[in-house]
């Protein structure tokens, strides 16, 4: 069984990382709108690395998630 507090700790980080990295991706977008083209290619991928970055973190924050409420059903069985 998992700790409560370790997965609704890891829950909320998720969803800071989540926020930090969307905060990140409009900044960028914000710079690059001033920029010149090679220089705004450049924010551009690294934009969309981000955004891949925050779907793995929106993956993982789903599994837990589906693992609290797994928890929380077999609690509620017992």
């Amino acid at each position: 069984m998992i700790d409560k507090d370790e997965l609704n700790l890891a829950i909320d980080d998720a969803y800071d990382v989540s926020a930090l990295l969307r905060t990140a991706i409009e900044c960028l977008g914000n710079i690059s709108e001033d920029l010149s083209r090679p220089y705004n290619n450049i924010l551009g991928g690294v934009s969309r690395v981000l955004e891949v970055a925050d779907k793995k973190a929106l993956n993982a924050l789903a599994a837990l998630e589906g693992v609290e409420m797994r928890e929380h059903m077999s609690q509620s069985r017992s």
